[in-house]
C-alpha cells in the first residue's frame, strides 16, 4: 500500500485507542489488546494469500496466461473465504477457551465481558476483513493501484468516523469500536 494508506491505517489505530481509551478506559484498551493476537493471525493469513496470490496472478498475466491467472485468483479467493469462515465460526464456537488462551476468563468480570464482546464482532467480521485486503492486493497488481489506495484510504477514514460515531455518539462501547 501507498504511504498515504499506511498513514490512514495508523491514524485509524490511534483513533481507536483514543476513542476507546477516553470512553471505556483501561478495560476497553485491555479488551482490544487481548484480541490483538487473534487479529494478527487473520493478518498473517490475509496478507499471505493477498501478497502471494497477487504476485502469482501478476506473473501469469505478464506471461500471457490470462486464463490461468484468473483460475489462480479464483482459487485464492475460494480458499480464503473457506479459511475466513472457519476462523469466524471457530472463534465464536470456542470463544471462552480462546479468551482463556489470550489472557482472560469469566472470573475477570468486566474485562472478560468486554473482551468477549469485542472479539466476537472481530471474529464474525473475519471474512469481510480478509477478503477486502486480498482484493486490494489484486487491484494493485492488476494495475489499479490508485483505485486500491483510494479504497484503502476511504476505508480507514470511514473506520475513524464510525469509531467516533458508534463509540462516542451512539454509545455502543467496545461493540462500536469493533464494528
Amino acid at each position: 500500500p501507498s504511504l498515504i494508506s499506511y498513514i490512514g491505517l495508523a491514524l485509524g489505530d490511534v483513533a481507536d485507542a483514543i476513542v476507546v481509551g477516553n470512553k471505556l478506559g483501561v478495560t476497553g484498551l485491555a479488551a482490544i489488546s487481548i484480541a490483538l493476537p487473534f487479529f494478527m493471525i487473520i493478518n498473517v493469513i490475509m496478507h499471505g494469500f493477498g501478497a502471494g496470490g497477487a504476485i502469482v496472478y501478476s506473473r501469469l498475466m505478464g506471461e500471457g496466461n490470462r486464463d490461468q491467472a484468473i483460475r489462480s485468483f479464483n482459487s485464492v479467493l475460494r480458499v480464503s473465504i473457506i479459511i475466513s469462515v472457519i476462523l469466524a465460526a471457530a472463534g465464536n464456537i470456542f470463544m471462552e477457551p480462546l479468551l482463556g488462551v489470550l489472557g482472560t476468563e469469566p472470573a475477570d468480570g468486566e474485562l472478560y465481558r468486554t473482551s468477549y464482546e469485542y472479539l466476537q464482532i472481530i471474529a464474525i467480521g473475519t471474512p469481510f476483513i480478509m477478503i477486502s485486503y486480498i482484493l486490494n492486493y489484486y487491484l494493485r497488481n492488476a494495475g489499479s493501484e490508485k483505485l486500491a489506495s483510494f479504497a484503502f484510504t476511504v476505508g480507514n477514514i470511514v473506520d475513524i468516523v464510525l469509531n467516533i460515531i458508534l463509540v462516542l455518539v451512539v454509545r455502543m462501547g467496545v461493540r462500536g469500536a469493533a464494528l
